[in-house]
């Protein structure tokens, strides 16, 4: 079932120096880009949203020392929509709180020590339960039959897909038959087929997999020739040098695979750590999205996307969005997806359209945000003056919404 974020507030440490808050975001059903500048909190939400992922598709188990989650989904199809409202309380260490309603009904309610009262569909009544502490009464109760929507939350989390495109995105990890090793020798994969494709650092056994997929590797090489980059050949090969050394990492003859890439007009084939930064990101970014886009079970609701257009110029970033964009609307995605993207670079700003932008600010009260839906007048007459979309964000053509300014 198609679900998207409708709004967003969280809030950790309250009443302490350190507590920071999030609170009343309002998500496009879409496509969102949230712009701002260094250490404005853009990074935070970004996170709190992937760790959230995490916890409910069951990655990740140990809970944090503190955190506090209050969504609202749009679920179903168009003619048959639902609001979901999640809550979820983490203090230290372990779950203070978690509820779940749906059309206002509420179907899960728990507190601190672990007890709680779930709604049973088979014989339509709230029974009681206790489970751990520290684990999740909505991962750990799942059951497609006695309780579906606890199933299309936990699936919304298990079909999400995070990047963070100001990392290597994979560029210093090697694969062999049996796991991938990043730079310093650690393995990492997770369990089952449903997680491989998730980390960035996987790019090359996703793409040995996407080699299956009919047209999956021609296009990659399409999308990576509309951003500027054409690559004759893409290939998933094991390492022929004697020894290939990656930071800590030696690698002999016969290992391991890495990517190598041929670029038209060039003889040379080179192997993914010879290539840019930024080329390897791109690379990394479309071979996951192109595998998403492919595999009916890896199909994506929500793509989150952390500092897009990092490392790139001018024209590679703006092309790069135009292919997201393309690729959220595309057939193939059949619009259920959601692209939350973060970022402070002006050519990404430039090109994706402010219809999309939420513009977030730091302030003593939290994070103010400014977007089209709750300030309509300065959006558009900003749009009358005629400017770049980067001068509304560095001349803070926004703040004109701001009352207390």
């Amino acid at each position: 079932m198609p679900m998207k974020i409708k709004t967003l507030s969280y809030s950790q440490h309250e009443g302490k120096p350190v507590a920071w808050s999030c609170r009343d975001l309002v998500l496009h059903p879409k496509i969102n880009l949230i712009v701002g500048k260094n250490a404005s909190g853009k990074t935070k939400i970004y996170r709190l949203l992937e760790n959230l992922v995490l916890l409910l598709s069951g990655q990740k188990r140990e809970l944090f020392s503190s955190g506090h989650w209050d969504l609202t989904f749009e679920a179903g199809e168009q003619k048959h929509k639902q609001e979901v409202r999640y809550r979820l309380g983490v203090e230290q260490y372990a779950v203070s709180e978690e509820s779940l309603w749906i059309e206002g009904e509420n179907k899960l309610q728990r507190g601190a020590d672990g007890r709680g009262r779930l709604f049973y569909e088979g014989v339509a009544q709230h029974l009681d339960f206790q489970i751990a502490r520290h684990e999740l009464a909505a991962a750990q109760k799942r059951d497609a039959i006695q309780h579906p929507y606890l199933e299309t939350l936990c699936g919304w989390a298990e079909s999400a897909l995070a990047y963070s495109f100001a990392t290597d995105m994979g560029r210093h990890s090697l694969y062999t038959d049996t796991e991938i090793r990043d730079a310093t020798g650690e393995a990492f994969v997770g369990e089952g087929e449903q997680r491989f494709a998730k980390n960035a650092k996987n790019v090359i056994e996703v793409f040995s997999q996407g080699m299956r997929l009919q047209g999956f590797v021609e296009q990659v090489q399409a999308d990576m020739k509309s951003i500027g980059y054409d690559l004759e050949q893409i290939q998933a090969e094991p390492i022929t040098d004697a020894t290939i050394r990656l930071h800590d990492l030696a690698v002999s003859q016969g290992q391991a695979q890495c990517l190598f890439v041929k670029e038209r007009g060039s003889d040379a084939i080179l192997p993914q750590h010879a290539l840019s930064q930024g080329m390897f990101r791109a690379l990394s970014l479309i071979v996951h999205l192109n595998f998403a886009e492919r595999s009916e079970s890896h199909r994506p609701t929500c793509i989150l996307i952390d500092d897009i257009g990092e490392g790139l110029d001018f024209e590679r970033s703006t092309r790069l969005i135009q292919c997201l964009i393309n690729k959220v609307g595309s057939e193939r995605m059949n619009n259920d997806v959601q692209l939350i993207m973060t970022t402070n670079d002006r050519f990404v700003m430039n090109k994706v359209p402010l219809d999309y932008w939420i513009v977030i600010e730091r302030t003593h009260r939290g994070l103010r945000f400014y977007q089209r839906h709750n300030a309509p007048a300065v959006f558009e007459a900003f749009e009358l003056v005629g400017l770049n979309h980067f001068d509304f964000f560095s001349k803070e053509f926004y703040k004109e919404a701001d009352p207390d300014r």
